[in-house]
């Protein structure tokens, strides 16, 4: 055959084969965005692949071992000692499409598979456990440690005993509060439980806190305990101070059963700057009371934390009977006890005198308040802290003694200041190489080496806390009044006194701190009744706050009954700054004063004119006399039919009036008792409701409910089911379950019913989808309240049947084709 008739025949071929629909051309597939999810290669894997299945069990990237992920090369983690790997997995939306998951080496190596579901959470590991929120929290899991033991002695009988514990990197080593560890009973030990905390506390110092249930139930914890040493890991639920563990079983039984007739005194065994004490092998105490009896004598004293020796003297203050049966309540106030700690070899600190006031804690020859005192004194060393609120590029510091101590050098910020909310700039610590005695001071200079400086006269150990502003003895104080004078973070709320409270106060919380604890800080007069209160370093644009304005009311004769208060008023921003009587914050004086009038002259009750009459009038009853007010269509409301009945006088503490509503003619509703300060006044025929949004929607309420159906295609469990309504902004949830009358609801709403039909649910909802008014349900699966249809519009009462992926259809065949499909 020639070549040409050749070409012809193929050309007719092809064209036939199209022409029979052999060779049609395969549709694209669709452009998919895939989810990358990282696997930290803790088992130091060569070569690492994964497999994945969508929620069908359908392979998303091939069988064993198939795809190689990629090493991350500039990942840096903490407490990796490995790399993460990536791998892009063909799904989109792993909220509506989770992916069960695992890693390989390729060979025989795999890890145990985890199902992703969520976009924040696509960090695997090799137990798989998580999926985790980031690299670090996969990689804090998977690390290696040894664990360490920590004891307690359940001296009360608590039940239900756990643990929480965390450390200073802000890792929970048994989930959030309270913890998820359960405390285990020693086999031979009454009374003794221990937990296993996955950390060497040799290494990294952990906070640890019991907790559990006393005889009535009731919560109950320990305090904060700080272990930072393997050996003092034994403890009992009455922690005299921060790191109080010990070495023993016996010790910590022996602490617990004299700290009721005990008064502790703290000795450091450790070099004191400015003196020849070193340290000695033992410590002893002696101790002797204000009437030379010897209460403990050449007694050993244990090391139980940090060089830190508790001595235990059998001496309680104020305790008549135990310490002088003669004297009365009065002298023994000042009573005293002498203690001298020594090294049983002639070596010895100088004696201290304790009395109920003085402090407790020993250095050699000094008493201090506090560990952290005794501590900085013992190494020779002030700290001084300063706030850099003005944001400065470079921060210096130039100390100055008498012996001309002077050197300028850079600081750093200081890691543990805490974290404030309206502020970005630091606390710096400043190290000064020098101990304030009595008289004695040091200047410190502390500048930006830009000609910006600050100085300021340290003499006092407690005012420490430097700012461009003034010294303070306080972090907290210090922050939020720079922040104020230097960059204007400050919010001023005023209040309008109607009642001329005196000793006017403002007090806040989330930070409380800012005006300190209750009552707070003092008002001032602005002009009026009006008062204001300065709030420094406050910034309701970035956090509202919760506020009360309280004072003394002298019109109140009982002087025990005088002080009053605001409710909690709610200040969700900067405009919402101006309170009035009626517990409200307001965006103008003139709101304010307008609404407290109103609150003072009456009563505003509201009425739901659902039978459409046409007028609206209330008989009032006040126990004297019966009033006749007459109705007034409340305009603003978003429903129609909504009036305004306006009782002209304020309800006092425990007055009242009976309110009944009518046509003008034979109709009318059953009597509602109106009290002082109820807040539910929204009325209607059906009954009383604290929102005009419910009393709307269930006085419309009635037996023609709209049902909507719901194909569990996915076998949930159990099927739960949230719907609701918009109204503006607003949102009103709508359950016929338990909201009738009250909608009094918690998410993710209750448990629904299955249909007769084979995979399908139903519920009842007091809805129209035909209305104006458009209703929402979202269903919910029982077992994950992340997993559910999301928001689906009921557009109409013809289209009553959902499916899993939050589409809506006319019939029961369509969504189950739907799904099918």
């Amino acid at each position: 055959m020639k070549k040409g008739l050749l070409a012809l025949v193929l050309v007719l071929s092809l064209g036939l084969f199209a022409a029979c629909g052999l060779f049609e051309e395969e549709e694209p597939e669709p452009d998919i965005d895939p989810t990358e999810i990282q696997f930290y290669n803790s088992e130091g894997w060569d070569e690492v692949y994964a497999t994945a299945q969508d929620a069908d069990g359908e392979e998303l990237l091939g069988e064993f071992p198939v795809e190689e992920a990629t090493l991350l090369e500039d990942v840096d983690v903490e407490d990796a000692d490995e790399d993460f790997y990536a791998i892009d997995v063909p799904v989109e939306d792993l909220y509506d499409n989770p992916v069960t998951i695992s890693f390989n080496d390729g060979d025989e190596e795999e890890s145990e598979p985890v199902t992703v579901n969520h976009i924040d959470h696509y960090f695997v590991t090799y137990d798989g456990e998580g999926p985790y929120g980031s690299r670090a929290d996969a990689a804090f899991a998977m690390r290696e440690v040894e664990e360490t033991t920590v004891y307690f002695y359940n001296a009360y009988g608590w039940e239900n005993l756990g643990a929480y514990a965390w450390n200073d990197a802000g890792d929970q080593y048994f989930g959030d509060w309270p913890g998820s560890s359960d405390a285990v009973q020693e086999d031979d030990r009454e009374d003794w439980y221990y937990v296993e905390v996955p950390e060497e506390v040799d290494e990294v110092e952990i906070g640890f806190i019991i907790n559990g249930e006393d005889e009535e139930g009731e919560d109950v914890q320990t305090e904060d305990i700080l272990i930072n040493d393997s050996e003092l890991v034994y403890t009992h639920p009455d922690i005299p101070d921060e790191s109080y563990a010990y070495r023993s079983y016996e010790t910590a039984e022996h602490v617990f059963d004299v700290m009721d007739e005990t008064t502790t005194v703290n000795f450091y065994n450790y070099a004191v700057e400015g003196t020849d004490f070193e340290g000695w092998d033992e410590v002893y105490v002696d101790a002797v009371d204000h009437e030379g009896e010897v209460l403990v004598e050449d007694e050993e004293v244990e090391e139980h934390f940090g060089n830190w020796h508790p001595a235990y003297i059998p001496f309680v203050f104020n305790d008549e009977e135990e310490n002088d049966e003669e004297n009365d309540e009065e002298e023994n106030n000042d009573a005293y006890f002498e203690v001298t700690f020594h090294d049983g070899n002639g070596e010895e600190a100088e004696t201290q005198t304790i009395t109920e006031e003085t402090d407790n804690y020993v250095i050699y020859n000094e008493l201090f308040a506090s560990r952290e005192d005794a501590e900085l004194t013992a190494a020779g060393v002030t700290v001084v802290y300063f706030y850099d609120a003005a944001g400065w590029d470079n921060v210096y510091v130039e100390i100055t003694d008498d012996e001309a101590l002077d050197e300028e050098t850079t600081i750093d910020p200081y890691d543990d200041a805490g974290e404030f909310d309206w502020s970005q700039n630091e606390w710096y610590e400043i190290i000064v190489p020098t101990v304030l005695e009595e008289d004695e001071s040091f200047d410190i200079t502390v500048d930006d080496g830009n000609d910006n400086s600050v100085d300021a006269t340290i003499d006092d150990e407690e005012y420490i806390y430097l700012t461009e502003i003034d010294l303070y003895n306080d972090m907290v104080e210090a922050t939020a009044l720079a922040e104020k004078e230097v960059n204007d973070v400050y919010e001023t709320i005023y209040f309008y006194n109607v009642h001329e409270w005196d000793e006017l106060g403002g007090y806040l919380w989330d930070p409380a701190e800012l005006l300190g604890g209750w009552p707070g800080g003092e008002a001032e007069h602005d002009e009026g009744n009006w008062y204001y209160i300065d709030v420094p370093g406050l910034d309701l644009e970035a956090q509202g706050t919760d506020f009360i304005f309280n004072g003394i009311d002298p019109e109140i004769e009982d002087e025990d009954e005088q002080e009053v208060q605001t409710d909690d008023v709610e200040i969700p921003d900067s405009d919402h700054v101006y309170i009035a009587i009626d517990n409200v914050a307001y965006t103008s004086k003139e709101d304010a004063e307008e609404a407290t009038e109103d609150y003072l002259a009456e009563t505003q009750v509201h009425f739901y004119n659902s039978e459409g009459w046409d007028a609206v009038h209330a008989t009032v009853d006040d126990g004297e006399e019966v009033h006749e007010i007459e109705g007034v269509v409340n305009e603003d409301a978003p429903f129609e039919d909504w009036y305004l009945i306006s009782v002209p006088w304020a309800l006092e503490e425990n007055e009242s009036f009976d309110i009944t509503f009518h046509d003008g003619d034979d109709a009318e509703s059953d009597p509602y008792t109106v009290a002082y300060e109820e807040t539910d006044l929204y009325m209607s025929l059906v009954d009383r409701f604290p929102t005009l949004e419910q009393a709307t929607i269930w006085t419309d309420y009635d037996e023609d409910l709209f049902t909507v159906y719901f194909y569990n295609s996915d076998d949930w469990d159990a099927v739960q089911v949230w719907s609701w309504m918009h109204f503006g902004d607003e949102e009103v949830w709508t359950d016929p379950f338990d909201g009738y009358p009250e909608a009094d609801l918690e998410w993710p709403g209750p448990e629904i019913d299955e249909a007769e039909e084979d995979g399908w649910y139903y519920v009842e909802l007091p809805v129209d989808p035909d209305s104006e008014q458009v209703p929402f349900v979202d269903f919910i699966n029982a077992e994950d309240d992340e997993v559910g249809t999301g928001e689906v519009e009921l557009i109409d009462s013809d289209h009553a049947y959902v499916t899993v992926d939050g589409e809506i259809f006319e019939s029961m065949d369509d969504a189950e084709n739907h799904i099918a499909d």
